[in-house]
Parts: structure tokens; C-alpha cells; sequence
């Protein structure tokens, strides 16, 4: 526990605890850190602007996770065909894949080369969308304070390209098609 009456160390804190991003900050220190590093609001969702840890209750997230388990086989199932449904819909764009046969990721990956747009325009429909993984962790603020920025070939493509699409297992097979529908409309393929 920390007691602070100094407003700036208070919101480095907050970021701090929570791998070093902006989530849990006030707006206007936000805003300003996104100016500062020309970050667009779809990249704040996963840039790191300080060397952060993750501090956040595990004693309730494994409680949760015993529940999870349970029901583990129906939600992996459920994944699998949501992945299966956006591969076939989805012909013209890269996917991230695996060298499994069965496929129950969180999120479907993609490359996109007007991601920006195509984040807006999904919002638009309440379909969430994430940054591909952080994309070159060698370009947040924290490294590049430390150590400069960092080239690296594959990274920066998914940190410029990059973007999930939502996997959760409560979408039926027809949010799927309308998440690819929608995602067709506006998308424009990036390969490398």
C-alpha cells in the first residue's frame, strides 16, 4: 500500500500495478501521454508507458478460474467454431493460426491496412476490437525512454497492421456473420 498526496506519482502508481499502461488513470494525464507519444486511441489500449508489473488479485481470478474449468471442453468447442466460421468468411485476410489442429483463442488475428478506419467503423456496431498483442514492445515509451526505439521487421507489422476480432464463446454462429459482414465492408486485406 502506497499514500500519496501528489497527483502525478498517484497515476504512475495506477499504471504501474497494471503492466504500465493508461487503463486505470486519470483522463486528463491519458490524454496527455497520448499526446506526448502520438499515441492514436486504438494503440492506448495496449501501450505500455511505463515498466509496469501486474498486481491485481490472484486468489479471486483462481477462484474463478476452478468455476472456468468446468465448463472448459463447451467453451473451447464453442471458440473453435467461431474460429473456423471467421477463417471461412474472412478468405482475403491473414489469420493468426497454430500448428494445432483445434483452435480456441480468445480473440481471431488479422492484418489490416487501414486498421484505424476499420476499428471506428466496428465501434460503430459495438464489436469490439483490440491491438494485435502489444505489437513492437521496442516502440512503447517505456523502451523507448530506456533504450531508444526498436526495428524489428515482424513486430512493427503487427504493431502497425495488427487487430482482434472478438471470440468470446457466448457469440452465436450469426454475431460471427455479422462481425464478418460488418468487418468485409470496410477492411482492407494486409499481407507481408
Amino acid at each position: 500500500m502506497v499514500t500519496t498526496d501528489d497527483f502525478d506519482f498517484y497515476n504512475v502508481m495506477l499504471s504501474i500495478r497494471s503492466h504500465g499502461w493508461s487503463r486505470d488513470i486519470a483522463k486528463s494525464k491519458k490524454k496527455k501521454l497520448l499526446k506526448k507519444y502520438k499515441v492514436d486511441e486504438f494503440r492506448d489500449l495496449y501501450t505500455f508507458y511505463y515498466s509496469g508489473y501486474n498486481l491485481r488479485s490472484t486468489d479471486l481470478n483462481a477462484f474463478l478460474g476452478l468455476g472456468q474449468l468446468k465448463k472448459i471442453n463447451k467453451i473451447s468447442q464453442v471458440r473453435y467454431n467461431n474460429f473456423l466460421s471467421y477463417k471461412e468468411n474472412l478468405k482475403n485476410f491473414w489469420y493468426q493460426g497454430s500448428l494445432s489442429n483445434f483452435i480456441s483463442s480468445f480473440a481471431y488475428g488479422t492484418l489490416v491496412k487501414n486498421r484505424m478506419e476499420v476499428y471506428k467503423y466496428l465501434k460503430k456496431f459495438n464489436i469490439e476490437t483490440r491491438p494485435l498483442i502489444c505489437g513492437n514492445i521496442g516502440r512503447h515509451p517505456f523502451w523507448i525512454k530506456k533504450n531508444g526505439s526498436s526495428i524489428l521487421i515482424n513486430a512493427d507489422i503487427v504493431h502497425e497492421y495488427g487487430l482482434y476480432l472478438p471470440n468470446h464463446y457466448n457469440l452465436k454462429k450469426e454475431d460471427i456473420l455479422f462481425i464478418c459482414q460488418k468487418f468485409n465492408e470496410i477492411a482492407v486485406p494486409k499481407f507481408f
